[in-house]
C-alpha cells in the first residue's frame, strides 16, 4: 500500500500574554530601602514591548498590575492572616492588619501615581525618537531626528507636534508618517546652544500629551584645573590628623582611619568614612522575597600612612571587614574636593546589589538636590528619578493609617502594608529623599542656606541616602543592581569573581 505524504502547515501564531512584567512587590527589603526600584522596573517593560511588538504574532501583554492590591483592614481584626478561610503559612507575617499579595499597581489604592506610571507610558508610546543625545552638532546644520511611528492605524500627519528651545514653544506643520514606519523629523533651530535642551511634545486631536522627549548634546570632556601654587597643610594633634584646605579642615582619627569632623567658619560637620559597601542576593524566603547580605561590617585597620603632594595630601588607608581585604586610598585636594579610589578583595562570589563607598554624616542636612543622566530623556518634573530636582528629605505632612493621604506618593515615608500601621513619623526620610539616583552629575545635600556636600558623579555615579537613628547614610555605588526583582524582569546580574576597584568624589561646602 502506497501512502500519500503529509503536508505539514504551519499557520502564524498570535500570542498575548496575560501576566508580565511584574512590578515590584515580593521583594520588600529592597522596596523599603530604595523606592527606585519602581523606577528601574520600567527597563522590563520596554525591553519586553520593544521585541514584542518587533515580533510577528506578538499582539501584547497585561502589566500585573494596575492598582495594588492591599487592604487596609480595621486594626485589631481577628482572622485577617487567614487567606481563603486558611492559615497560610508560606505567607511572611503581615507588619499589620493591611494584607494581600503587595503593592503592585502602577497606581496605589488611593490612585496615587506610583514611579511606574510614567515609565508605563513611555514603554507603551506609540511616537519613539530613536535617539535623544544629538553628537557632533554644528551651528547651522538642520536638527535631523529620527523617529517610529508605532501607531498602528495612526499617520503622524493627524498628531501635533510642538518643542521648545529656550522658553519659546512652536509647532511644526504635520508631516506624513504611515503606522509601523520611521522617519526624520527636522526642527528648525541654527543656532543650538551647548548647555540647553530641546523639548519635543506629541499631542492627540484631544491635546492629550502621547509622549515627551528632551534633546541635548553630547557633552565633552572637561579637564580638571588644578593651581600648583595652592598646597594642602597638615598638622597632627594626638591621634588626629587635620588636613587644612582653601575650604575647611578636614579631619582623621588615624586609629580607624575613618574621616571624622569637617570645619569650615566655625561650623562643624560630624562625618564617618569611608566604608565598605558590598550587598549581594540573599536567601530566598516566601514567594520571591530575598533577604540581602551585607558585608560592610566588622571594619579592622592595619596601617595608614598620607603624603602631601603639593596640592593634594594623599592618605592609603589599609584594613580588613571579616575575611575581605578593603584599600581606601583618599585625595584630599586643596579646594575641598574629596576623591576615594578603593580596592576590595576576596569577595564573595554572588550577585550584586550595590558596591562602593559609604560616608556616615550627622542629621544637619534637610535638602537634596540632584542632575542626572536617565533611562527617558524626559520625566515628569516631580517624578521620584527626574532627571534634575530639589526636595526637603523630610515630609510636610503625616499619613495616617486607613486615612486619605494628602500628598504625591514620592512625599510618603512609608507603606503600611510593608512597614506596619503606625502613623508616619516626620523624622523619616521621604520615598523621594531615599531612593537612589542613578548616574549622576551632581549630587548635593545642604540645608535651606547652603550646599555642605556636592558628589561629583561624572553620569556614572549613582548616590542613595538612608537613615539610621539620628544619623545620615551617603551612598556612592559604582555598581547598582535590583537583584531580587524575580519574575521574569530584567537585572544587570553582576557577578563579582573576587576583587573589584572603584572610585567617587564629592566637594566640601560647595559654592
Amino acid at each position: 500500500m502506497r501512502f500519500k505524504p503529509r503536508i505539514l502547515v504551519i499557520k502564524r501564531c498570535l500570542v498575548i500574554f496575560d501576566e508580565w512584567a511584574h512590578v515590584a512587590s515580593y521583594n520588600n527589603e529592597t522596596i523599603i530601602e530604595d523606592p527606585n526600584t519602581r523606577n528601574f522596573w520600567g527597563q522590563s517593560l520596554d525591553r519586553m514591548w520593544t521585541k514584542t511588538f518587533e515580533a510577528e504574532g506578538g499582539l501584547g501583554g497585561a502589566i500585573w498590575g494596575m492598582i495594588d492590591e492591599t487592604f487596609m483592614l480595621p486594626e485589631n481584626l481577628e482572622g485577617f492572616r487567614k487567606w481563603w478561610g486558611i492559615e497560610d503559612n508560606t505567607v511572611q507575617t503581615y507588619k499589620g492588619t493591611t494584607v494581600g499579595y503587595g503593592e503592585w499597581g502602577i497606581v496605589d489604592v488611593w490612585r496615587r501615581k506610583k514611579p511606574e506610571f510614567w515609565n508605563t507610558k513611555k514603554a507603551y508610546s506609540p511616537i519613539r525618537i530613536m535617539n535623544t543625545t544629538i553628537e557632533g552638532y554644528k551651528e547651522g546644520d538642520s536638527l535631523k531626528i529620527p523617529v517610529y511611528n508605532r501607531f498602528d492605524h495612526t499617520n503622524l500627519n493627524e498628531v501635533t507636534l510642538a518643542y521648545t528651545y529656550n522658553g519659546v514653544t512652536k509647532t511644526l506643520s504635520p508631516f506624513d508618517l504611515p503606522p509601523h514606519t520611521r522617519g526624520e523629523i527636522s526642527l528648525p533651530i541654527a543656532k543650538w546652544k551647548a548647555d540647553k535642551k530641546i523639548a519635543v511634545e506629541f499631542y492627540n486631536n484631544n491635546e492629550k500629551l502621547i509622549d515627551r522627549y528632551l534633546l541635548s548634546q553630547k557633552p565633552g570632556k572637561t579637564a580638571r584645573q588644578i593651581n600648583s601654587e595652592e598646597k594642602v597643610e597638615v598638622n597632627r594633634a594626638d591621634n588626629v590628623l587635620n588636613f587644612i584646605t582653601s575650604n575647611g579642615i578636614i579631619s582623621l582619627d588615624a586609629t580607624t582611619g575613618l574621616i571624622t569632623n569637617i570645619e569650615k567658619d566655625g561650623s562643624n560637620l560630624a562625618v564617618s568614612g569611608p566604608q565598605m559597601v558590598y550587598k549581594t542576593k540573599g536567601k530566598a524566603i516566601s514567594y520571591s522575597s530575598n533577604q540581602i547580605n551585607n558585608y560592610s561590617k566588622n571594619w579592622n585597620l592595619n596601617d595608614i600612612n598620607y603624603a602631601l603632594n603639593n596640592n593634594e595630601a594623599v592618605v592609603t588607608i589599609n584594613g580588613s571587614y571579616s575575611s575581605i581585604i578593603a584599600t581606601f586610598k583618599i585625595r584630599i585636594f586643596y579646594d575641598g574636593k574629596i576623591e576615594t579610589t578603593y580596592s576590595f578583595e576576596n569577595l564573595p562570589k554572588e550577585y550584586v546589589r550595590e558596591v562602593g563607598v559609604k560616608y556616615i554624616l550627622e542629621d544637619a542636612i534637610t535638602t537634596l538636590s540632584w542632575e542626572r543622566n536617565g533611562y527617558w530623556s524626559a520625566y515628569p518634573e516631580n517624578h521620584l528619578s527626574a532627571l534634575s530636582g530639589k526636595t526637603n528629605l523630610y515630609p510636610n505632612t503625616l499619613n495616617e493609617y486607613r486615612q486619605k493621604p494628602e500628598k504625591l506618593w514620592n512625599e510618603d515615608t512609608k507603606s503600611f502594608y510593608y512597614e506596619g500601621t503606625n502613623k508616619e513619623n516626620s523624622s523619616e526620610l521621604t520615598r523621594i529623599a531615599k531612593a537612589t539616583k542613578e548616574n549622576v552629575y551632581k549630587y548635593s545635600l545642604g540645608n535651606d542656606k547652603n550646599k555642605l556636600i556636592t558628589v561629583q558623579g561624572n553620569g556614572v555615579l549613582s548616590c542613595r541616602l538612608s537613615k539610621t537613628n539620628d544619623h545620615l547614610e551617603l551612598y556612592l555605588l559604582n555598581k547598582l543592581d535590583y537583584i531580587d526583582l524575580s519574575w521574569g524582569n530584567y537585572q544587570r546580574n553582576f557577578l563579582l569573581d573576587g576583587t573589584y576597584k572603584g572610585k567617587a568624589e564629592f566637594s566640601l561646602f560647595p559654592q
